[in-house]
């Protein structure tokens, strides 16, 4: 109704009121281009913050380079973690006379200026950010992680959960993907078990890698929180570049095809992602590794295991993941036996992604490759069985469909090895 009005004023005032909130809807990318332009001022600012800020930059990346992960990183916190405050969000800027002190969410009231106009001008501007297909998912799956033991014991302990994001280069082009990855990582003071962590105190760490949408969907972070109550560092795998969920089919899709065409892209953003853990969390322990996946993440952590080129995997565990036997993974002679990968593949026969054909192969590949892994099948159900927000006529029209009881064996089953294979 704001907006209605302004645009209805005829006046000089009027048009200034709306000019200045178009001006202002776009501050925050004018700030960011300004900042992108001195990236020894950003390292600067980065460094201020509380918990810093993890930024992954090659030694003989140039200016440009830097300047672009920096400017990424800022706008990534700003949107991720906005309770965080910035001390000092920049010092002695471009030109050494433009000073902002004060709350790293100052900079979003740059787009309240002028009252309606920016809001308008922002709207426009800003992506879908959902991190749930809609409100009663998001509903859902938060009941359930309020429900979660492991969560509810650690909280009950005060345990505090630490969480940041993590962004580094993308090693590969693909259709639509940036060049950059937009991962993040979780980890708590105490486990469920009583163990307390001092900051530095080195820990197990879990890559989590995320299903067609991407690792911005809440139940991804449901699983690191879960995961980081047991003792982990939980690290969520960016695999399509995006600082954002999917939530558009054919954009998803363009994302994902070139994943599927070449492997070696997966196997490449993996590594990247074992690669920053390793520089920019200190309390990562390296040598104990571990990855699980769900639906096309299931897929990701299938060929991480295969390949053998991911030292300290210890465990691998595929939830109604993708399952296939791509014809670029051999066994290699010069990793020994009984180093390889303990993988537990969770499958529902019901699944309409996973063809009998298909499942035959995967098996078969398995076998010739002398893996050490379990299938735990499921007699009639369906795909992505761990989801408890996919419980409508739809879902199950299309082959998905929640179920409690392989969801939570399935989940015991996985913690189980994670301990064995990481902890004993």
């Amino acid at each position: 109704r704001m907006g209605t009005r302004l645009l209805r004023l005829r006046t000089w005032t009027g048009f200034r009121i709306v000019l200045i909130g178009m001006l202002g809807g776009m501050g925050l990318n004018s700030i960011r281009s300004m900042i992108s332009s001195s990236p020894r001022k950003i390292q600067h600012a980065v460094s201020s913050y509380r918990y810093p800020l993890q930024v992954s930059i090659k030694n003989n990346a140039n200016d440009a380079i830097k300047s672009r992960v920096a400017s990424e990183q800022l706008r990534h916190h700003f949107t991720q973690l906005p309770r965080r405050p910035a001390r000092r969000i920049l010092k002695n800027s471009v030109d050494g006379r433009c000073r902002l002190i004060g709350h790293g969410r100052s900079l979003a009231c740059l787009g309240l200026l002028g009252g309606g106009g920016g809001m308008m001008a922002y709207a426009m501007a800003t992506e879908d950010s959902r991190t749930a297909a809609n409100e009663e998912c998001a509903r859902i799956i938060q009941n359930y992680q309020d429900k979660d033991k492991d969560i509810g014991c650690v909280m009950e302990m005060k345990g505090v959960f630490h969480e940041i994001p993590i962004l580094y280069p993308n090693p590969r082009d693909s259709a639509g993907a940036e060049s950059l990855l937009y991962g993040r990582a979780v980890w708590c003071d105490v486990a469920t078990d009583g163990r307390l962590f001092t900051p530095q105190e080195k820990r197990p760490v879990v890559f989590v890698v995320h299903a067609a949408c991407g690792q911005q969907e809440d139940i991804i972070s449901w699983k690191l929180k879960s995961l980081a109550a047991n003792g982990y560092v939980a690290f969520a795998v960016d695999m399509f570049g995006k600082d954002r969920a999917m939530w558009d089919g054919p954009e998803a899709k363009q994302l994902r095809h070139p994943l599927k065409e070449d492997r070696s892209i997966i196997l490449d953003r993996f590594k990247a992602s074992v690669d920053a853990a390793q520089k920019m969390i200190p309390c990562a322990d390296m040598s104990r590794l571990a990855t699980i996946g769900y639906c096309f993440g299931g897929m990701v952590v299938l060929d991480a295991a295969r390949s053998g080129k991911i030292n300290n995997l210890k465990a691998a565990a595929s939830f109604h993941g993708i399952l296939d036997a791509p014809k670029i993974y051999s066994r290699s002679a010069q990793i020994k036996p009984g180093t390889w990968t303990k993988v537990l593949v969770f499958n529902g026969l019901a699944d309409p992604y996973v063809p009998k054909e298909k499942y035959e192969e995967f098996r078969h590949q398995m076998d010739e490759l002398g893996m050490n892994y379990e299938i735990i099948n499921y007699e009639g159900v369906g795909h992505a069985f761990t989801r408890p927000e996919k419980i409508t006529e739809e879902d199950h029209a299309g082959g998905f469909g929640y179920n409690e009881a392989a969801d939570t064996e399935s989940w015991t089953m996985a913690k189980k090895m994670l301990k064995e294979e990481l902890c004993d």
